[in-house]
C-alpha cells in the first residue's frame, strides 16, 4: 500500500492522533487552574440545570463563552459525571479535526504527500499535542478558526459552490466566538481580508452570500449572548466582551509580555520540527508574490495571526496556537518540495534542498542528543525521574540515530517515518512512566480533599489562591472513580484584603481560609491573631499553603 493513497493517509493520521491526543487522557489529575475551572463549571451546569451562565460555586464566572463547557457537560452527563477523561476529550477531538482539516487543505494546495506531512507535523509539534490533552477552550478556538479560514480559501479557489463555502466560514467563525469570544471572528476576518485582497478573489463570491453569512453568524452567536445578558446582567456581559477582550488586548491587566515574546516562544514550542518550520516560513515568504503562489498565501495566513497576537499586550503560551496549522502546512510543503523532491543529487548551498536536508539531519540528531541530555538532567537534578528518563531517553536516542542513518542512505521519507514512530513511542511510554510521577508531584486532589474534610461542611475561603480544584476535587463527585469528600459549604475566591477582614471581623459562621505560606507571612499581626492555624505546611500541588480557621462573629459577644 503506497503512502500516496488518500484513505491510507487518513487512517495513519487517525492512528497517530489516537496515540498523541487520546491515549490515557486521565493519566494525570486536572491541572490548576484552568483545567479544573472548566470541569467545575461543567459540573455546576449539570447540577443546577443552568446551561446559560457558566459558574464557579454558584456565581457567574463572566470571562469565557460556554461552548467548550457545554461539550464537557454534555459528555459528562452522558457518562455519569465529570472526570479527567470527559473534561479533556473535547480538546482531543478538536485537535484531531484540525489535523484532518489541515490535511484536506494541504492536499488541495500542495498535493497528498505535502498535506499528509503537514498534518503529521502539526499533530506531533509540542504545544499542539500538549494542548490537545488539556481541558481548556484554546483548541476549540484553533479548530473553528482553522475551519473558517480553510472554508474561505476553498471558496475563493472553487469554481462552484463558493457561496456554500463562505457560509461555512461564517458558521465556523460563530462557533469560534462561542468558544473564546470576539477573537473568533476578528482573526478569520483579518486573514480572509488579506487573502481575498491579495489573491483578487472577492468576485468569486456572490454579494448576497456575504449578507447570508452574517445572518448565519448572528443566528449562531446572538441567542446565548442575549440570554446571558438577561440572566447574569449587563456587568457580566461587559466584563466578558470588553474587559476580557478589548482591555486585555490593548492594556493588559495580567500576563503582560514583551512585543517579541512569541519570536522566541513560537519556534521553541514547535519542537521537534523547529528548524524545518523556520526554514519553511522563510521558504513560503520567498515564493513569488507577483504570482501570489499558494505558499505565499499560507505564509500570510501564519503572519497575520502571529502579528495579531504579538501586538496584544497580554500574552499567554496557548494564545499563539492558531498560528500552528498554517506553519505546519508550510513545513509539509517545504519538505515535499525541497527535501524529498530533490533527492539530494548535485545540490549546493544555494539550493533550498541542501539546507532542508541538513536541517532534517540536525532534527534527527537533536532528538538523540535530547535523549542523552534528558537522562543526564534527571540523574543530576531530579533522580526521582531517572527511571522514566532512561526509558524515554533510550527511545529518543534509538529513533534519532535510526532516522539519521536511514537519511544517510538516501531515504528521507523513511527516515521521517522512523522519527515520527519514535515520537509516538515516546508519547505512549510517557503516559505510563512519566505522567504518574508528574501527577504525584503536581496533583492537588489529595490536598483539596484534606481541606474539605477539615472544614466539615463550613465555608471555605481561598485568599489570593483561586484554585478551582479546591472545589472540584474537594467536594462533589469530581475526578477518577467519582471520589470526593461530599458536600462542603460555599467556596469563596478573592484577592482583596478588605474581604479577608470581613470574614474575620463580621462573618457570623465558621470559615476556613486557604492561602499560600508566603501570603500568610505578609499578613499583619492583628489579622493573624484572629485566626487559628489548622494546617501549617499543606502541599497544594507545587505550592506550600496554610489552612486557617476564623473566629466567627457573634452579635453581642466580645471578640476578646
Amino acid at each position: 500500500m503506497r503512502i500516496q493513497n488518500a484513505p491510507f493517509q487518513v487512517v495513519l493520521l487517525i492512528l497517530a492522533a489516537g496515540v498523541l491526543f487520546f491515549l490515557r487522557l486521565d493519566a494525570k489529575r486536572l491541572m490548576d487552574n484552568e483545567e479544573s475551572r472548566f470541569a467545575l463549571q461543567a459540573r455546576v451546569m449539570i447540577e443546577t440545570g443552568d446551561w446559560v451562565v457558566p459558574r464557579w460555586s454558584q456565581r457567574p464566572q463572566g470571562t469565557k463563552p460556554p461552548l467548550f463547557t457545554w461539550a464537557v457537560a454534555a459528555l459528562s452527563k452522558a457518562s455519569g459525571g465529570v472526570s479527567e477523561w470527559t473534561a479533556r476529550l473535547p480538546s482531543a477531538a478538536a485537535a484531531l479535526a484540525t489535523v484532518l482539516v489541515v490535511y484536506f487543505l494541504g492536499v488541495r494546495l500542495f498535493g497528498r504527500t505535502a498535506g499528509f506531512l503537514g498534518a503529521l507535523v502539526l499533530a506531533s509539534s509540542f504545544l499542539f499535542w500538549d494542548q490537545a490533552r488539556f481541558a481548556k477552550s484554546d483548541m476549540f478556538l484553533t479548530c473553528f478558526l482553522t475551519i473558517s479560514v480553510v472554508c474561505l480559501i476553498r471558496g475563493a479557489e472553487a469554481g462552484a459552490r463558493s457561496s456554500l463555502w463562505l457560509l461555512g466560514a461564517f458558521a465556523a467563525a460563530g462557533l469560534a466566538v462561542l468558544s473564546k469570544g470576539p477573537v473568533g471572528v476578528v482573526l478569520p476576518a483579518w486573514v480572509g481580508f488579506l487573502y481575498l485582497t491579495l489573491r483578487r478573489r472577492w468576485g468569486r463570491f456572490p454579494l448576497w452570500s456575504f449578507g447570508a453569512g452574517v445572518l448565519v453568524f448572528v443566528a449562531i452567536v446572538s441567542p446565548w449572548y442575549i440570554l446571558y445578558a438577561q440572566t447574569a446582567g449587563g456587568e457580566h456581559i461587559r466584563e466578558m466582551l470588553f474587559r476580557q477582550n478589548v482591555t486585555r488586548y490593548l492594556s493588559a491587566f495580567d500576563h503582560r509580555k514583551s512585543l517579541f515574546f512569541y519570536l522566541a516562544y513560537f519556534p521553541s514550542n514547535f519542537l521537534p520540527w523547529m528548524g524545518l518550520t523556520l526554514a519553511a516560513l522563510v521558504y513560503g515568504a520567498s515564493r513569488s508574490w507577483r504570482n501570489r503562489e499558494a505558499g505565499v498565501m499560507v505564509f500570510l495566513w501564519w503572519a497575520a495571526i502571529f502579528l495579531f497576537f504579538s501586538l496584544s499586550t497580554s500574552k499567554r503560551p496557548a494564545y499563539i496556537l492558531p498560528a500552528f496549522p498554517p506553519a505546519a502546512l508550510l513545513t509539509g510543503f517545504f519538505i515535499r518540495a525541497e527535501v524529498l523532491g530533490t533527492r539530494g543529487a548535485g545540490l549546493t548551498r544555494r539550493d533550498w534542498g541542501w539546507w532542508g536536508g541538513l536541517i532534517l539531519g540536525i532534527t534527527f540528531a537533536g532528538l538523540a542528543a535530547g535523549g542523552i541530555g534528558f537522562v543526564l538532567w534527571a540523574g543530576i537534578a531530579d533522580p526521582e525521574f531517572l527511571p522514566s528518563a532512561l526509558l524515554l531517553g533510550g527511545i529518543w536516542i534509538a529513533s534519532g540515530a535510526a532516522a539519521l542513518w536511514t537519511q544517510r542512505r538516501g531515504r528521507p521519507l523513511r527516515a521521517i517515518a522512523v522519527f515520527v514512530c519514535g515520537i509516538l513511542a515516546t508519547q505512549g511510554a510517557s503516559q505510563w512512566s512519566l505522567a504518574p510521577r508528574i501527577d504525584s508531584r503536581l496533583g492537588t486532589a489529595a490536598a483539596a480533599r484534606k481541606v474539605v474534610r477539615a472544614a466539615a461542611g463550613a465555608h471555605i475561603v481561598s485568599f489570593r489562591f483561586p484554585k478551582a480544584s479546591l472545589a472540584f476535587y474537594g467536594a462533589g463527585s469530581g475526578g477518577k472513580n467519582g471520589e470526593g469528600e461530599g458536600k462542603a459549604g460555599e467556596f469563596y475566591y478573592f484577592r482583596q484584603p478588605w474581604r479577608l477582614r470581613y470574614f474575620l471581623n463580621d462573618f457570623q459562621a465558621p470559615a476556613f481560609i486557604l492561602l499560600q505560606t508566603k501570603e500568610y507571612q505578609k499578613l499583619p499581626e492583628d489579622i493573624r491573631s484572629k485566626m487559628t492555624v489548622v494546617e501549617r505546611d499543606l502541599r497544594f500541588g507545587r505550592h506550600r499553603t496554610v489552612l486557617l480557621k476564623n473566629r466567627p462573629y457573634r452579635p453581642g459577644v466580645s471578640r476578646d
